[in-house]
């Protein structure tokens, strides 16, 4: 059963069903029209040729669902329209009838539309084929976990500058961590034009923002708080990997160690009889081998590990997969939140490290040798450090000899 007139809302509400189908044919537009089932499902379609010519093949496609018209534009075309919705099936239908002229079928062209990957989908694969092979895949997936769930949606070809640029300032109050998500997202951009998703990346000529050089040093009492959360940390969770990720974290901090030298070192590389941690030169930033001298602290903490184990195993701290323990990032993040330490990096207990030393009395040259510094330059950065150790120790002295003509003078 046909009906040809103007299609408007009213037509299609006051349209009841019947035993058979009802079509409304539009006199607007010729082709457009209304499918009412006899179930009472009413929808929009066009009637229209792919090509031109008599040959040409006939499609007669369903734009949308009556009353669901919105929803399907915003993805057909990326723009949300207000106004009467029987208007907006009818100039999508227009539109439809001129792609189908050209040779384009617009439902074809939707399906792949709807195909084509979206930004989660590169985070995805990005994590799969990338991210979870480097020692920071932790800190990208946190960084992931964090992108706006509107952006994630959005097709990768659809991400503009604008928008990474709205993303980039959205996170000014933490320069570091902003100018991190934009090179995370400048990589997997990237790695989208390898693919051959998009031809060029959105992250290109976005400015980042300046970066104060950051230097977080624990004081005695962040190192006792610190001390306490390692405690509770490794007692609640009780098993093996907490412990000894308890354990490694206080060893960054005996030795002053970068991450990756210890959670890379072998039982080999130690003689606790001597105290002795001898690291090879392929596990060291400097590539030389770097001999440091082991405190009876942290030879204890080395002692319990090696007693907890049984000395099996080639690695001091092995993965549940039987490789070497890849970061301690997650523990990281947990122990230091208990500790009210949220803005201390685990980096940064190297620089408490040499703090501590330095307020010790410990001279410039050593501390930069104990931390495997080949250029004294590189601990030049500690030397203020040094000053403010002196001034404590003459403060100190002054406090002890009070020169009775000082005292009458202040007197």
């Amino acid at each position: 059963m046909n009906i040809k007139q103007k299609i408007t809302k009213t037509l299609i509400t006051s349209t009841k069903p019947n035993h058979k189908e009802i079509l409304l044919l539009d006199t607007e537009v010729s082709g457009f029209g209304v499918r009412v089932t006899p179930t009472g499902a009413k929808s929009y379609f066009v009637r229209f040729h792919i090509g031109r010519g008599r040959g040409a093949p006939i499609r007669k496609p369903t734009i949308a669902r009556v009353g669901e018209l919105a929803s399907i534009e915003n993805e057909l075309d990326g723009q949300t329209r207000v106004g009467d919705e029987v208007e907006r099936a009818r100039n999508i239908a227009s539109r439809w009838k001129t792609m189908g002229k050209n040779g384009i079928d617009p439902a074809q062209q939707q399906r792949k539309e709807a195909q084509a990957p979206t930004v989660e989908r590169m985070c995805l694969d990005y994590m799969e084929k990338h991210g979870n092979a480097k020692r920071s895949g932790f800190e990208d997936q946190r960084r992931i976990s964090r992108l706006p769930k509107a952006l994630l949606r959005k097709r990768v070809k659809e991400i503009t500058h604008a928008d990474i640029e709205e993303l980039h300032r959205s996170m000014k109050q933490q320069p570091y961590e902003a100018n991190r998500f934009l090179s995370l997202m400048s990589k997997m951009f990237a790695l989208a034009i390898r693919w051959r998703w998009i031809e060029t990346n959105p992250t290109v000529g976005v400015e980042r923002f300046e970066e104060e050089k950051r230097e977080r040093f624990l004081s005695q009492d962040e190192v006792v708080q610190l001390d306490e959360a390692l405690s509770e940390y490794a007692e609640q969770r009780g098993d093996l990997q907490a412990k000894e990720a308890a354990d490694a974290i206080r060893l960054l901090l005996l030795t002053g160690a970068r991450s990756g030298e210890l959670l890379s070192a072998t039982w080999n590389q130690f003689d606790l009889e001597k105290g002795i941690w001898t690291k090879p030169s392929s596990h060291t930033k400097t590539k030389k081998v770097h001999r440091v001298a082991l405190s009876a602290p942290a030879i204890d903490v080395l002692e319990s590990i090696r007693d907890r184990r049984n000395l099996r195993g080639r690695w001091v701290f092995p993965s549940r997969s039987g490789d070497h323990r890849k970061s301690l990032k997650k523990a990281w993040y947990d122990i230091r939140d208990r500790a009210g330490l949220s803005d201390v990096r685990i980096h940064d207990l190297r620089h408490t490290a040499a703090s501590l030393m330095l307020s010790a009395g410990v001279p410039l040259d050593i501390v930069g040798r104990v931390l495997g510094h080949t250029q004294a330059q590189t601990t030049l950065r500690y030397a203020h450090l040094t000053d403010e150790a002196g001034k404590a120790a003459t403060d100190a002295l002054g406090n002890v000899i009070a020169f009775k003509s000082t005292v009458l003078k202040n007197g």
